[in-house]
């Protein structure tokens, strides 16, 4: 089976553990770090003997999806530089992104497994993440995968995720060898891991029970998505008064002034059109990329867009990148205008994934209750022993939202918009690449159940209102039987 099959090219470390220190200016792109180190993590009880593992992960690291802003600047330098109206900082964009091209056309070129290299393939950071994320998950609960029940692995569907569990399920493989025959391969589930896009034609409409509960769900996320009040939502957020002066303290850095101000008017024009050839250095894979000409850059904020698009992207694609720490594209984008870009997707992320405004009644996150009752379900049944989910951003912050985690699910009334000032919630904290939830299950002799949970490998409470669930004040330990009452899952 492709999804277990993945080999792992021998120069990737093993992922050591690191505090998450960098700061969180790529939002979701942000490479992923654990967030706790797994020594301070709280022994649990007496008498309680680890029987299960459930784990839902998003993707790795990524490249690009498709040829999109990226190629648009670039055309855009190159206008300007045959306009003499590029500067020497410009010149040094136009052959990064040159290089960022060529770094997603090729990605996942010599990787085992990767059916088509390109565009939206994991990085080798990824690939670390995932490695270094089943390490540290066997560590921790060595007894559950030494055991012998099943351990069933399922992604979205889509190619990320896929590869994701088969880096992981590597990992383990290279640890347990022994655990092959007990690997389930359970497929694409998108009702749980990509409720965000269910339709009739790939989902069928005609379902019963809790999947016409989640489909229903996402049609009406789907509508919201077009909705006025969203839109009204995002256009506040676009007309940001702090954005005009951004905009020409970064640009004005690359352009001279008379083809910025024509670029600001709408005077200049820039497409993704083009094409080129890219081959790896042994000239095992060669490869011709075309823009389709959909990306238009007609004014300085698109810029500015694809601009942090391709600074947002960097990180991930370090290695790709040759480890030039400029190409980091921190060079082009200043830490100022970095935050406050940062500071405005993630406010477009709140109200489009993440808790939403409470007038909405929850319809951003409605969708992940099918997966919300999984988890609770399979938390007090003995089989599968694991059940290892791959995901994506889309589903971790809903996710988070239908738990209704603490500083991760709190939503705005309409009339407060977000801020930093106004809500703890951080996408970069909740959905950076690899996030991921775990709850680790406890049986002790007499019966009784304990859940603790993990996000992003930290140790995390469940809903202030269901403390009372804990087993003792403080406890990151849950009666399961409380908790389920609590979250009306029984």
């Amino acid at each position: 089976m492709r999804a277990f099959l993945l080999i792992l090219p021998a120069c990737i470390a093993s992922g050591a553990l690191a505090a998450a220190t960098a700061p969180d200016v790529s939002g979701t792109k942000q490479p992923y770090a654990p967030r706790q180190d797994p020594a301070t993590y709280e022994a649990p009880p007496p008498g309680f003997v680890p029987v299960q593992l459930q784990l839902v992960a998003r993707h790795g690291a990524r490249g690009l999806t498709g040829m999109k802003g990226e190629l648009a600047l670039l055309n855009l330098c190159r206008l300007a530089r045959e306009q003499r109206a590029l500067t020497p900082l410009g010149e040094q964009l136009a052959a990064d992104l040159e290089a960022l091209i060529r770094a997603n056309a090729l990605l996942g070129a010599g990787v085992e497994g990767v059916a088509k290299p390109g565009y939206g393939n994991l990085s080798l950071t990824g690939i670390e993440e995932h490695r270094g994320l089943a390490r540290r998950t066997l560590a921790r609960q060595p007894a559950v995968f030494d055991g012998a029940g099943a351990i069933v692995v399922e992604h979205s569907g889509v190619d990320r995720a896929r590869d994701s569990a088969a880096v992981y399920t590597a990992a383990l493989l290279q640890a347990r060898p022994a655990l092959a025959p007990r690997l389930q391969d359970g497929g694409a589930n998108r009702y749980t891991l990509y409720f965000h896009k269910l339709n009739t034609k790939t989902d069928g409409g005609a379902q019963e029970g809790w999947r016409r509960d989640v489909f229903r769900a996402s049609a009406a996320y789907q509508a919201y998505l077009d909705s006025p009040a969203l839109a009204a939502r995002l256009e506040a957020i676009d007309a940001d008064p702090r954005l005009k002066p951004a905009t020409h303290a970064v640009l004005g850095r690359l352009f001279r002034p008379a083809f910025l101000a024509r670029l600001a008017r709408g005077d200049v024009h820039a497409a993704n059109t083009g094409s080129f050839d890219f081959a790896t250095a042994d000239g095992s894979f060669k490869t011709t990329v075309k823009g389709d000409g959909k990306t238009v850059i007609a004014g300085a904020k698109d810029a500015l867009e694809a601009l942090s698009d391709a600074h947002d992207i960097a990180p991930g694609l370090a290695r790709e990148l040759g480890g030039d720490p400029r190409r980091d594209f921190g060079t082009y984008l200043p830490p100022a205008q970095a935050r406050l870009l940062s500071s405005l997707k993630q406010a477009e992320d709140f109200y489009e994934k993440g808790p939403g405004m409470r007038e909405q009644d929850g319809v951003t996150w409605r969708m992940a209750g099918g997966l919300v009752a999984e988890l609770f379900r399979e938390a007090g049944a003995d089989a599968p022993l694991a059940h290892l989910r791959f995901t994506h951003a889309e589903i971790m912050l809903p996710l988070a939202a239908a738990l209704g985690l603490p500083g991760k699910s709190e939503p705005l009334p309409q009339s407060v918009p977000f801020s930093e000032q106004a809500s703890r919630w951080r996408s970069a904290e909740v959905a950076p690449y690899t996030a991921n939830l775990q709850w680790d299950s406890y049986r002790h002799p007499d019966g009784r159940r304990i859940v603790r949970m993990l996000w992003n490998e930290a140790e995390t409470g469940f809903k202030p209102a269901c403390d009372g669930a804990r087993i003792a004040p403080g406890s990151h330990f849950y009666d399961l039987a409380r908790l389920k009452a609590c979250y009306g899952q029984e």
